[in-house]
C-alpha cells in the first residue's frame, strides 16, 4: 500500500493547480437542529462541513487527514497545501499543524494570519494558540493581527489564541477588549482571560470594572444565541480578581433575571467565591424559595447552591443550609451536597445522622450512598465504620468467588467500604494501622481483579512508616505485580513511591528486593497496548533508584529502551526517569509524537461516520449524539465501536453534576479502553452544553471513553476533542448518576 507521504507527493503536481474555485458554504441541512434547549453550534467554522468540494479538493483533504494521523509536521505536502488556491485546503492544513503541535510550525502559522481568506486566518489563529509556546514571536503576531483584523470570527480566535500564550502584561488588553467589544469578539476575549487565569491564578487584585462588565454581558438581552451570556458567566465563575460583598447582588440579579440557563447556573457558582455570612444568607434564600410552589431554582441551580455552600466558612447558618440541602430528594443535589459537606470534616459532625440516613435508604442512588459513606469518614468515623461493617463482610466472603456473586449495590458499597476501612486504619496512630495495612495487602491475592485494584489503591493511603514495617510488604507487592493488571501495577508503583519518599532501614530492605519483580513486570508491559503499565513502572523504577544500594543497571536499561517508545507520554517519562537514575540527560531524544495506532479511514467511511447519529439507550432514557465533521477520525472510531456493540452494558462511571457525565469504559473504573489510542482532534468547536468530548490522560491518548458537557466548559477548549453534539436527550443526561447503564448503542443515518 502506498504510504500517506508518497501518495500526497504524487497528488501535488496533479491537483493543486486545479483547485481554483472558492470554497462552498456548508449545507445548512447537514446537521439536525438542537432540541431541548441545546444551543445551536456557534463556533464550528462553516468551511469544515462543506459537502460540495470538488473531487480533487477532497483528495487533498484526505491526504491531509493521513498526514495528521501520522503526526508528520515535516511532510512536504503541508507547505504545498498552505499555498493552495483552495481556501478550504489551506484552512485544513493550518488546523493540522495546530493539532500536530510542533513548535517548528510557528512561522507557517504566523504567515497564514495574513492570508486573504478570513477562514484561513481564523484557523491559523486557533492553531498558533495551540502551540502554546508563549514566545515573543507568537504574542507579537497576535497583537499585530488584532491591530488590523476586521472579521469578527477571526478576532474572536485571535483573542482566544492570545490568551493561550499571554503573560500578565497582556491582561489589560484582554480585559479592555472584553469590556469594549460585543458579540463574538467579547466572547473571544472572555475565553482568552479564562485561558490566562488558568496559568496565573493569583495576585490580580480588584477588578471591579471587569466584573461589572461581565455581569452586564451575562444579562444582555440582545444576545440571541447565548454566546456572550455564557462566555461572560464562565468568566464570572472563574473570576480571579478580588471578591467582595459588593458583587453579591449583581450576581443574584443574573440568577433571578438572566434569560440564559447556563449563565444563571454559573452565576450561582460564582457566589461561592465570596466567603462571607452574607453569601450564606443569599444561598439560603435562593434554596428556600426553590422549595416553594413555583420556586425559581431548577435542580441544576440547586446543585450550584450546594457547590457554593461548600466554599464557605462553617457556621450555624451554614449548618442550617446543609440540613435543608440533605433533605432535597433530587439525586444530583444530594451528590453535590455530600461532596461539599465532606470538606468540613468534624465541624459538620452534627449532620452525620442525616448523612447516615442517606447511606441506609435503599431508594437513594448508589452514587449518593457511596459519597455518604465517604463523607462520614471525616464527619463521624465511628458511624462510618459501623455502616461499612456489613458490606465488608460481604466483600470478604466474595474475595475468592469473585465480586460477580454480589448485587451491584453490595459490590459498589463494599468497595467503598474497603476504602473507608483503609482510610480509618491509616489514620490510626496505634498498632491497628499496621493490622489494617496487612489486611488490605491480603486482598492483593484475591482472584478478583477489581478487588485487587481497589486494594492496591487503598494501600497507597497508608503512611510510609506503616507500610515499611509490614513484614510481608515485598511478598504482597510482588504478587500484585504478577497479576499483570495495569491499574494494580500503577497503584503499587505509587505505594513504592510512598515508601521510598521516607526511607527507613526496613523500607529500603523491602524495596531492594522488588527490583527484579519490577523488571519482570516490564517484560509483560512491553506489549503495544500496555503503555499505561510502562508509564507507571518507570515511576516505580525512579523511586527504587533513589534508594541506596539498589542495583540501577537494569532500571537504567529499561528507561533507555523506553526513550523510543511509540507512545510519547511514555518516552517523555523515560527521559525524566533516565536523568533521575543516571544524573545526566539521555543522548537519545525521546519520541515526540505518539505513533498512530489506527489506520487512516477511507473517505467513504469518513463520510458515513460524520453523517451518522449514535443513539444511546440508557436506564434514564435515550441520548442522540450527532457526529461532527470537524473530528472525522474520532467519529469513525466511535461509530465502529457502537456498531460492534462495544458500548452495550457499559456504565456512566463518572458523573459530576453540572460539569460532565462520562461513560464508555469497559472496566467501569475510569481505567479502561478499547485496546488502542485515538488521535486528538481539537477544534474551534467550544465545549458548550450538549457537546460530546473524548476523555484522555494526555495528548493522543483517547479511546472509547466519552463525556457529555453539561455546561459551557471553556477550560476544556483546545485540550479535548469535541466529536458530537447531543441533539436529543440532554435532559436525560442531566438526570444521570454514577452506575447508570448504556443498555444499547445503535448507529442511525
Amino acid at each position: 500500500m502506498t504510504s500517506p507521504r508518497t501518495r500526497a507527493c504524487l497528488l501535488i503536481s496533479g491537483f493543486l493547480a486545479a483547485l481554483t474555485s472558492p470554497v462552498a458554504l456548508a449545507n445548512p441541512s447537514q446537521y439536525q437542529e438542537p432540541a431541548e434547549g441545546v444551543e445551536k453550534d456557534r463556533t464550528e467554522p462553516a468551511f469544515l462541513s462543506s459537502s460540495r468540494a470538488p473531487s480533487l479538493e477532497k483528495e487533498a483533504l484526505q491526504s491531509l487527514l493521513a498526514i495528521e494521523n501520522a503526526r508528520d509536521a515535516s511532510h512536504p505536502f503541508l507547505k504545498e497545501a498552505l499555498e493552495s488556491s483552495s481556501a478550504r485546503v489551506v484552512r485544513q492544513a493550518a488546523l493540522v499543524l495546530g493539532r500536530i503541535g510542533e513548535a517548528s510550525s510557528e512561522p507557517l502559522l504566523v504567515a497564514a494570519l495574513n492570508h486573504a481568506d478570513a477562514g484561513v486566518r481564523q484557523s491559523a489563529a486557533f492553531s498558533l494558540g495551540l502551540l502554546g509556546s508563549g514566545t515573543p514571536t507568537a504574542r507579537t503576531a497576535f497583537l499585530n493581527a488584532l491591530a488590523v483584523e476586521a472579521d469578527a470570527r477571526v478576532r474572536q480566535a485571535l483573542w482566544v489564541g492570545l490568551g493561550r500564550v499571554a503573560t500578565r502584561d497582556d491582561f489589560a488588553q484582554l480585559s479592555e477588549a472584553f469590556i469594549a467589544t460585543r458579540g463574538r469578539e467579547k466572547a473571544g476575549a472572555a475565553e482568552g482571560l479564562v485561558q490566562l487565569w488558568q496559568r496565573e491564578r493569583t495576585g490580580w487584585g480588584p477588578q471591579d470594572v471587569l466584573f461589572g462588565a461581565a455581569v452586564d454581558a451575562a444579562l444582555s438581552i440582545d444576545d440571541e444565541t447565548g454566546l456572550v451570556n455564557e462566555a461572560a458567566a464562565v468568566l464570572l465563575a472563574r473570576f480571579r480578581g478580588d471578591r467582595s460583598l459588593g458583587q453579591l447582588q449583581p450576581l443574584v440579579s443574573v440568577v433571578k433575571e438572566g434569560h440564559n440557563a447556563v449563565a444563571r447556573m454559573l452565576a450561582v457558582r460564582s457566589l461561592g467565591g465570596i466567603k462571607a455570612p452574607e453569601t450564606v444568607e443569599v444561598l439560603t434564600s435562593l434554596f428556600a424559595n426553590s422549595t416553594k410552589a413555583g420556586g425559581a431554582l431548577p435542580p441544576p441551580l440547586r446543585v450550584e447552591v450546594a457547590l457554593a455552600a461548600g466554599r464557605q466558612e462553617w457556621s450555624p447558618a451554614l449548618e442550617i443550609l446543609f440540613e435543608a440541602l440533605l433533605g432535597d430528594r433530587n439525586a444530583r443535589v444530594g451528590v453535590q451536597t455530600l461532596e461539599s459537606l465532606a470538606t468540613f470534616g468534624a465541624k459538620a459532625a452534627r449532620l452525620a445522622a442525616g448523612v447516615a440516613q442517606i447511606v441506609e435508604e435503599p431508594s437513594r442512588t448508589l452514587q449518593e450512598q457511596k459519597l455518604g459513606l465517604r463523607a462520614l469518614v471525616s464527619l463521624d468515623p465511628i458511624r462510618a465504620k459501623s455502616l461499612a461493617a456489613p458490606y465488608l463482610e460481604k466483600i470478604s466472603a466474595a474475595a475468592d468467588l469473585g465480586l460477580e456473586a454480589l448485587s451491584a449495590r453490595d459490590r459498589a458499597l463494599g468497595l467503598e467500604s474497603l476504602a473507608v476501612d483503609a482510610k480509618l486504619g491509616a489514620a490510626d496512630a496505634t498498632a491497628l494501622a499496621a493490622e489494617a495495612a496487612q489486611k488490605t495487602m491480603g486482598l492483593l491475592l484475591s482472584s478478583d481483579v477489581t478487588l485487587r485494584a481497589h486494594a492496591a489503591e487503598n494501600l497507597a493511603l497508608f503512611p510510609a512508616d506503616v507500610l515499611a514495617a509490614t513484614p510481608r510488604l515485598t511478598e504482597f507487592i510482588a504478587q500484585g505485580l504478577r497479576s499483570h493488571d495495569f491499574r494494580v501495577t500503577c497503584h503499587l508503583a505509587e505505594v513504592i513511591g510512598v515508601v521510598a519518599s521516607e526511607p527507613t532501614a526496613a523500607g529500603i530492605a523491602r524495596l531492594q528486593a522488588l527490583t527484579g519483580d519490577v523488571v519482570a513486570a516490564w517484560e509483560f508491559y512491553r506489549a503495544p497496548g500496555e503503555s499505561d503499565g510502562r508509564l507507571c513502572l518507570l515511576g516505580a523504577m525512579e523511586s527504587l533508584g533513589s534508594l541506596a544500594d539498589v542495583e540501577k543497571a537494569p532500571l537504567i536499561a529499561r528507561a533507555k529502551e523506553a526513550l523510543t517508545d511509540p507512545v510519547a507520554q511514555v518516552a517523555m517519562q523515560a527521559a525524566e526517569s533516565y536523568e533521575a537514575l543516571t544524573g545526566s540527560q539521555p543522548e537519545t531524544e525521546p519520541t515526540a509524537q505518539t505513533k498512530a495506532q489506527v489506520a487512516t479511514p477511507s473517505a467513504r467511511e469518513v463520510a458515513d461516520a460524520v453523517s451518522s447519529t449514535v443513539v444511546l439507550t440508557t436506564t434514564r432514557g435515550e441520548v442522540h449524539m450527532r457526529m461532527l465533521s470537524i473530528a472525522p477520525l474520532t467519529a469513525v472510531n466511535i461509530v465502529r465501536l457502537a456498531r460492534k456493540g462495544f458500548y452495550d452494558g457499559l456504565t456512566f462511571h463518572r458523573v459530576i453534576p453540572n460539569f460532565v457525565s462520562q461513560g464508555g469504559d469497559p472496566r467501569g473504573d475510569g481505567w479502561g479502553g478499547p485496546g488502542f489510542l485515538m488521535r486528538d482532534e481539537v477544534s474551534m468547536v467550544s465545549h458548550a452544553a450538549g457537546t460530546v468530548g473524548i476523555a484522555t490522560s494526555g495528548k493522543d491518548t483517547g479511546g472509547s471513553q466519552f463525556f457529555v458537557n453539561e455546561t459551557h466548559n471553556f477550560h476544556l477548549n483546545g485540550v479535548y476533542t469535541v466529536f458530537a453534539r447531543v441533539t436529543r436527550g440532554l435532559s436525560v443526561v442531566r438526570k444521570l448518576t454514577e452506575g447508570d447503564i448504556i443498555l444499547h448503542a445503535k448507529v442511525v443515518p
